[in-house]
């Protein structure tokens, strides 16, 4: 039974289903409590609207998620990934919580939090991996690298990633939309009925939340839903072993990475932004793009790249994609 085509869908319905409805309930709940999102002062002058809309509607993709997931939760890779989710999760949530009820605007410190994130990646990638790993280069071509290095520049790029996908989470239905392209992709190449019931599970519980979140957004999933979705992308490359197509699969996500580092550094050392504000979708959105536009613009980036993966993987395993 577990093993029927059909359970992934059912996993989809199911997480979609239940997001859509508690989505309402739990957005008066987070009214109720008075869990405002707070907008920055220096951002785009539109945003100033949404102060007041609840955060940590991420709490509902994860009840989406494990509901929706409960088919593959007697395999261990699918139970590695929802660990990584649920903790990076639960690092999101205690800077949501500092933010909005102890009214701490900066959250968990940074460095707090990088540490915790590099520890946890650096946790997972020991647990998937032997004394050496084997690194797929391109169809046949493959290289071993020891473990420590392998845990030492997997961890520095799942944190970077994590941290890329949280970044790109700054206007209405902006990263919920692009996330289901990214996590098609691996459904499409996942070898189990588990591991894309999960991943449906995901992409059900986001096609919920965007009920609630499209432009005027009624919720915003906060780092909550951020970090914990970052994490479970990132750590999919790992567990998929196919780490090098995640440039091509997170190019936007790292672009939007990216536009800090640049805009950072030169304001640092030359005195000078090169973009109107970052992330990046924030100079779009300041160049006139409505946000609606920077989410179906983005959004087909998004799945331009995942399709691209999609092509290129029997080429770059060696194997036939079914």
């Amino acid at each position: 039974m577990l093993d029927s085509p059909y359970i992934p869908f059912l996993s989809l319905l199911g997480a979609f289903a239940v997001v859509a409805v508690i989505g309402k309930p739990a957005i008066a709940l987070l009214h109720q409590l008075k869990f405002g999102q707070p907008i920055r002062e220096e951002g785009p002058r539109s945003h100033l609207s949404k102060k007041g809309t609840p955060t940590m509607g991420g709490l509902l993709i994860w009840i989406g998620t494990l509901i929706g997931a409960i088919p593959a939760l007697h395999d261990s890779d699918s139970l590695l990934l929802l660990g990584m989710f649920f903790a990076y999760g639960l690092i999101g949530l205690a800077d949501d919580l500092m933010k909005v009820v102890f009214k701490n605007p900066r959250g968990v410190p940074a460095r707090i939090r990088l540490v915790l994130q590099l520890a946890l990646a650096a946790g997972f990638l020991y647990l998937i991996t032997g004394p050496e790993q084997t690194v797929q280069i391109w169809g046949q071509l493959s290289i071993t690298v020891p473990r420590l290095l392998y845990i030492i520049v997997g961890s520095l790029l799942l944190a970077g990633t994590v941290n890329a996908v949280n970044f790109t989470d700054g206007v209405d239905g902006l990263l919920a939309t692009v996330l289901i392209p990214t996590l098609a992709f691996f459904v499409i190449i996942a070898a189990s009925v588990t591991g894309q019931s999960l991943i449906m599970a995901v992409i059900g519980s986001l096609i919920g939340y965007l009920l609630f979140n499209h432009h005027p957004a009624k919720v915003f999933m906060g780092d909550t839903g951020s970090l914990a979705l970052g994490a479970l992308v990132g750590s999919l490359f790992f567990i998929y072993g196919v780490e090098l197509l995640m440039p091509l699969i997170c190019l936007l996500y790292w672009f939007e990475l990216l536009s800090v580092i640049i805009q950072v550094t030169s304001f640092k050392t030359r005195g000078v932004r090169v973009f109107k504000m970052t992330p990046i979708h924030h100079h779009f959105e300041l160049s006139g793009w409505k946000e609606n536009k920077i989410v179906a613009v983005f959004g087909l980036f998004a799945l331009a790249t995942a399709l691209l993966g999609v092509v290129i993987y029997p080429y770059f395993t060696g194997a036939p994609l079914w």
